[in-house]
């Protein structure tokens, strides 16, 4: 498994058209990435939760706000 530094590294985030970030107390405990294909569709690059952040939603917001896009 990849650490929150590989998943969000500027290399990742170049390849992303868009991304959505969560955060907590002003830090970065969660991200989404998307590649947009032509305006019709999203895939999805990475998604991640700092564990201590898991089990609260925040995964399922960044979905939604990913899905939205």
């Amino acid at each position: 498994m990849q650490s929150e530094t590989e998943l969000l590294s500027a290399e990742r985030l170049k390849m992303a058209d868009e991304y959505f970030v969560a955060l907590v107390n002003g830090k970065i405990v969660g991200a989404v990435c998307l590649v947009l294909d032509e305006g019709r569709c999203s895939e999805l690059l990475t998604e991640y939760v700092l564990k201590e952040h898991q089990g609260k939603g925040i995964g399922s917001r960044l979905t939604k706000a990913g899905s939205n896009a």
